[in-house]
């Protein structure tokens, strides 16, 4: 077999394997339009339509003055209580955002590194540990970058509306 049969079999082979699995792809601007959710005390999330993607916020309210959830959070300034991330996910991932034992991990993992977290609670300022509220988070001028390429990108304004948050029995 001739070397060049040789390298067209192995790029027909490689092309489905490495297109659209190699890190690097950036998360889409306006993506994060799609299923959202939450847990913990405080931990939300919000898809990509296709599910494709995921954007995660976890604020850590140990980090915080009295534990009292702030109006808006700097992400660049106050990253010891909050932490913004992307995660691109496998297209069979069953990936549960509230539990880290189940599905695939992530295929990309990216990290906020500015941005405005502008938070809304409903009828509560500080729960209580075992008391369920409801929680409104904005995202705007957020940047990420890329944990492994270090590649940036900009993303619209993520709106993560009226998810209940706290502790569940289970």
């Amino acid at each position: 077999m001739s070397r060049h049969c040789l390298l067209l079999i192995a790029a027909w082979f490689l092309t489905p394997l490495l297109s659209g699995c190699a890190p690097g792809s950036q998360p889409p601007a306006d993506a994060f339009s799609g299923e959202l959710g939450g847990c913990g005390d405080f931990f939300v999330y919000r898809t990509s339509k296709d599910r494709q993607w995921q954007l995660t916020v976890t604020l850590n309210r140990s980090a915080l003055p009295d534990r009292e959830i702030p109006d808006s959070l700097d992400i660049t300034e106050d990253s010891r209580a909050v932490k913004v991330e992307v995660l691109r996910l496998s297209s069979t991932s069953d990936l549960d955002p509230c539990d880290c034992e189940a599905g695939d991990p992530p295929i990309e993992r990216w990290q906020a590194i500015a941005g405005t977290l502008t938070i809304k609670t409903e009828d509560v300022k500080k729960p209580h540990a075992d008391e369920n509220y409801r929680v409104s988070v904005q995202l705007e001028g957020l940047e990420v970058k890329h944990l492994e390429t270090g590649a940036r990108s900009t993303l619209d304004p993520v709106e993560i509306n009226r998810v209940v948050v706290g502790w569940f029995a289970g």
